[in-house]
């Protein structure tokens, strides 16, 4: 719905007054939206923020496009079915990883399966719920200190890929093609 919204406001600002709307004045209209707003007052003001840099990513992808000569593709407004994610950018949720349990802002406390740890010296920066076909999945980008004990690379190997071997290297040496197919072709046309 905000997206489909703010999508609305730059066409019409664009088509009535050739005008461009900006992130920033949109974002800045989120605080008096949220007062008036049902739908806007359920939500976190982070991921209606994020709707929002999403939309303004897709401008600024298709302006790209226009300035290259590509094919633009104006962007389209969206359907029910059609936007499967959102993101937490900074806060609004919380891990309890004794009860499995992840806290959303204005959702509530949901069952996690974490499927691997989250290493304990990261820091957790973005939260992504994502719709995958029936399912529901979160996504944690973690910012992880500089390893301390960085090796220095001692010797480095080119490899290509060949046409008569396998592989060539930078020193000289090859490895064969197995062909495998070759190999295998009589035991294929006994078996058809």
């Amino acid at each position: 719905m905000l997206y489909n919204n703010a999508l609305a406001e730059r066409k019409d600002a664009w088509q009535i007054r050739q005008q461009s709307v900006t992130y920033c004045e949109q974002a800045n209209q989120l605080k008096t939206g949220k007062k008036t707003n049902q739908f806007l007052k359920r939500v976190h003001s982070q991921v209606l923020q994020d709707t929002l840099r999403r939309l303004d990513k897709t401008f600024n992808s298709f302006f790209r496009r226009v300035k290259r000569g590509e094919k633009a593709g104006y962007p389209r407004f969206k359907g029910k079915h059609r936007y499967d994610s959102f993101t937490y950018p900074q806060s609004g949720f919380t891990i309890d990883y004794q009860k499995k349990k992840l806290r959303l802002s204005k959702i509530g406390a949901i069952t996690i399966k974490l499927h691997r740890p989250i290493p304990s010296e990261g820091d957790i920066k973005t939260c992504t719920i994502k719709r995958e076909v029936n399912h529901w999945y979160t996504c944690f980008s973690v910012a992880l200190p500089e390893p301390q004990n960085q090796k220095e690379i001692q010797k480095a190997i080119g490899v290509d890929v060949g046409l008569k071997s396998l592989l060539a290297l930078n020193n000289g040496a090859t490895i064969n093609n197995p062909r495998w197919l070759r190999k295998s072709e009589k035991k294929l046309a006994k078996a058809r």
